[in-house]
């Protein structure tokens, strides 16, 4: 907040510029097997499943700058119940694996790995709010809006 409001004295922007949350999802393909909570993903710019997770991203446009807000990562568990996120049980059980304590930010993060995106993106914008992120729009593919 403090680099934001900084570049914002400072600017020369027209303050007709409108400031907008940028929301965007990305495959993020891994070639690891043993990656804490790695599992298969399905691409929809390829229509391949891909190994890897799904990277959601949030940021901050105020006409000529853009700040990185807040990321997480999530995976999918997949239809077929006797292999969740492509994995049988012996393949599951090899991935890293740690404990941590439950108050923690790792665990808060091992957490959101299995929250909708759209869960997600919500929470995204909610805590943007509350740390006073202030926008006139939200851009976000198409998708988040559909059943």
């Amino acid at each position: 907040m403090q680099l934001i409001r900084k570049v914002e004295n400072n600017s020369e922007l027209n303050n007709s510029n409108p400031r907008c949350l940028i929301i965007d999802d990305t495959d993020l393909p891994k070639t690891g097997r043993q990656i804490e909570l790695i599992g298969e993903i399905y691409s929809h710019v390829t229509h391949m499943v891909n190994l890897g997770f799904k990277g959601l991203f949030m940021g901050y446009h105020d006409g000529k700058s853009f700040f990185s807000l807040d990321f997480s990562l999530h995976g999918e568990k997949g239809e077929n119940k006797d292999k969740p996120y492509g994995f049988t049980a012996s393949q599951s059980k090899k991935r890293y694996s740690k404990k941590r304590d439950k108050s923690s930010k790792g665990s808060e993060r091992v957490n959101e790995y299995s929250v909708s995106k759209i869960e997600s993106m919500i929470d995204m914008i909610r805590l943007a709010i509350s740390k006073g992120i202030r926008f006139d729009y939200v851009l976000t593919d198409s998708w988040f809006t559909c059943f």
